[in-house]
């Protein structure tokens, strides 16, 4: 399925002028066989109109698509008139004309085309088509029908020009359908993309305020529902105006990021990691067990351990980290509020270190 709305996408109009270029073919052999005078110039006709369909299709990738389609609809056009005019008798081709006006613009929806394109072309099909109603109304003697050959070419161009005509403007609205299919599917990408840059920062990829609230409502609901306990770790990394001064503000971005990445890296999917703010980050534990704390103070000793290699510079990055919990209290925004509360009494003591709450 998506080979074909590859294909669909790529090549819209190709597979119009493939079939059309296969009939002029066709028609070009059998108009050999016909004998009658009025039949020779159908002949060259058909030989220049398959001649152009053909370099078409050969040319397709290289020409701009709505000139090719222009060219096709305009050699159409001359050729539904030509035919009628050449074996002076009505020929059917209104039918084929007639399919192109709705075929033009589903072909063409998602094309850039100049002002007035379609109100030029559709006054050219008008006039084509009201000739043609013209010319049926004065050319189609019953007389002429009793000639074998003439009659045998008349039912034989009608079914032709019917045949097209369903052809194209199935193929359109097939096309068309396709054409709808992708943007919906393009439509809910760009809506999962517009979600997830809402809900993420831009920098480091965790989660921003916004998505960290909803998870927040979700430990509150959890806790209220089935009493689990959950964890809130605020961090924040020592010294990062001095790495900005002395590094530069690209380095200061990459620290953040590759920090983050590092502790996002060391929990499971479970455990949340969102950006705070500037190089305030949380950790979310949805349950928390008898080693949540061990293993958050084993995994930020070890990150600290790890040198951040900027431009072949290692740099010692070190966290300060805060945590508590709901064992004692109920709202995710009081633990918080303690976990900020230990973040900055672990400032005040030296950072690099986890302090952990009388509440957790």
């Amino acid at each position: 399925m998506k080979k074909l709305l590859y294909f669909f996408i790529k090549n819209n109009t190709l597979p119009i002028y493939i079939v059309t270029c296969a009939a002029f073919l066709a028609w070009t052999f059998i108009a050999l066989t016909f004998t009658g005078a009025e039949f020779y110039h159908l002949r060259f006709v058909n030989t220049g109109c398959t001649l152009v369909l053909l370099l078409l299709c050969l040319l397709y990738k290289k020409m701009n698509r709505i000139t090719a389609l222009t060219v096709f609809l305009i050699v159409t056009l001359l050729y539904c008139i030509l035919l009628p005019v050449i074996v002076n008798m009505n020929c059917g081709t209104e039918f084929y004309l007639l399919s192109s006006i709705p075929a033009l613009f589903l072909l063409t929806a998602d094309y850039k085309k100049p002002r007035g394109y379609y109100t030029i072309l559709n006054i050219l099909i008008f006039f084509a088509l009201l000739f043609l109603l013209c010319y049926r109304i004065t050319h189609t003697p019953p007389t002429k029908l009793f000639i074998a050959e003439r009659r045998l070419f008349y039912m034989m161009s009608q079914y032709t020009a019917i045949g097209l005509s369903i052809t194209f403007m199935t193929y359109s609205g097939f096309n068309s359908l396709v054409i709808l299919h992708h943007l919906s599917h393009k439509s809910k990408f760009l809506q999962k993309e517009l979600e997830y840059t809402a809900k993420h920062d831009a920098l480091t990829s965790l989660m921003n305020r916004r998505r960290t609230a909803e998870i927040f409502a979700e430990c509150e609901q959890r806790k209220e529902a089935d009493n689990t306990d959950f964890a809130i770790c605020i961090f924040d990394i020592d010294n990062f105006k001095k790495i900005n001064d002395t590094y530069g503000h690209d380095a200061g971005d990459f620290i953040l990021k590759s920090y983050s990445s590092a502790v996002r890296k060391a929990f499971h999917e479970s455990i949340k990691v969102a950006r705070w703010g500037g190089e305030e980050f949380l950790i979310i534990f949805p349950a928390i067990t008898q080693n949540t704390i061990y293993e958050l103070e084993r995994i930020r000793k070890r990150i600290a351990a790890t040198p951040i290699e900027y431009n072949g510079k290692p740099i010692t990055v070190t966290a300060t980290y805060g945590i508590s919990s709901s064992r004692n209290i109920h709202s995710a925004g009081e633990v918080l509020a303690d976990a900020d509360h230990m973040l900055l009494e672990g400032k005040d003591n030296g950072k690099n270190r986890l302090v952990v709450s009388e509440k957790y």
